[in-house]
């Protein structure tokens, strides 16, 4: 959490288990981020996602890729 607040003051932030672990951040500019922890074994492909970091691959050639 506290690299998350050390982008801008948070006015609200929640962990919560709906599919997955989950952290929910509110920023005083209303920017909301919602992070979700999963396994391969327990993602549900049910939604689009963006792959930020895989460490099986090289962070230097990694492109955002929506999946």
């Amino acid at each position: 959490m506290s690299l998350l607040a050390a982008y801008r003051e948070v006015l609200y932030s929640k962990e919560l288990f709906i599919i997955a672990p989950q952290l929910i951040v509110v920023y005083d500019n209303l920017l909301t981020v919602d992070l979700f922890t999963v396994t391969e074994e327990t993602f549900k492909h049910t939604n689009q996602f963006l792959v930020l970091y895989d460490p099986k691959i090289d962070s230097n050639n990694l492109k955002k890729r929506k999946h």
